[in-house]
């Protein structure tokens, strides 16, 4: 698969990293911390937004998919933006994935994997709030205090006041460290019913409220 779209392999025994984001400023402070990683790391960005910041960063307005960059411990790869289908396989391929937008969201979800989502950002914040809301939810449950570090360096990529991540590096092997949790995520959410099923639930009962108080 990676030479059919010409993806690099992997560097051995490195972290794997996908960098699918609209552009951010902090992306300088992960690419430092993890040059400067105790292991060896490979990230994938593929060509989209985030492109922009990371040529403002390394001064390099020329890069484009099929370049590469070592950068320390970190190599980095500009690969080609893929179709849906071959975006999954990426998403497979790495240890945790840095991804954005409700799409790729569901996505992440599915391939039971460590990630950090970039929620779209709008004028008034609210997307704060709902970025808020679904880590609640996501995180609910009895290892719900282990995940605070997923809680904050999520807080933190979206730009969030008083988040804060001082080291990318430690807190990307803390989530790795926890890759059964993800799995297992994935699997409860896959027992849920499916929506046209939640749909004709909701009708059904709604139908049932009316046809009852009709007939008082």
């Amino acid at each position: 698969w990676c030479s059919q779209w010409a993806i690099p392999l992997p560097t051995a025994n490195s972290l794997k990293l996908s960098l699918f984001a609209y552009e951010n400023p902090h992306l300088s402070t992960l690419i430092n911390s993890l040059s400067h990683a105790p292991q060896p790391v490979t990230a994938y960005l593929p060509a989209s937004r985030l492109l922009n910041s990371l040529r403002k960063h390394l001064g390099q307005p020329q890069l484009q998919a099929g370049d590469s960059v070592q950068l320390g411990s970190l190599s980095l790869h500009i690969i080609p933006f893929l179709p849906q289908a071959e975006y999954d396989r990426l998403l497979w391929l790495c240890d945790i994935n840095f991804v954005r937008g409700e799409e790729s969201l569901t996505r992440a979800l599915w391939a039971g994997k460590p990630f950090i989502w970039q929620i779209y950002p709008t004028d008034d914040f609210a997307h704060h709030s709902k970025l808020n809301a679904f880590l609640e939810t996501y995180t609910e449950g009895d290892l719900a205090p282990r995940l605070s570090q997923l809680t904050t360096l999520m807080q933190h990529w979206n730009n969030l006041p008083h988040a804060h991540c001082a080291d990318f590096f430690a807190a990307l092997s803390s989530l790795q460290n926890q890759h059964e949790w993800y799995a297992q995520r994935m699997q409860r959410l896959a027992q849920h019913p499916e929506l046209a099923q939640n749909l004709v639930n909701i009708v059904a009962i709604q139908s049932a409220t009316s046809y009852n108080a009709a007939r008082k």
